[in-house]
């Protein structure tokens, strides 16, 4: 995971990737958020997605415009 964010009580696990076009590359990049076992948000930035959205295992996907631009993307379900 490239970055842990701190925001009063809150915790963020974030990873980035520049592309994730293929399964496998999207493997390596997911590897470390799934293997934390807390609950504690963790969000994927990749300009690989259009429209963010949230995994089955409950991780952020969205892309950097909306991660730097928007307030509130760190607490988006």
């Amino acid at each position: 995971m490239d970055f842990i964010a701190r925001q009063g009580s809150r915790k963020y696990y974030i990873q980035s990737a520049l592309n994730l076009d293929d399964e496998s590359k999207e493997r390596i990049e997911l590897r470390p958020l799934e293997s934390v076992r807390d609950s504690f948000k963790k969000i994927v930035v990749s300009k690989s997605y259009g429209k963010s959205w949230t995994d089955d295992n409950g991780i952020l996907r969205i892309n950097p415009i909306d991660f730097l631009l928007d307030e509130g993307s760190l607490d988006r379900n």
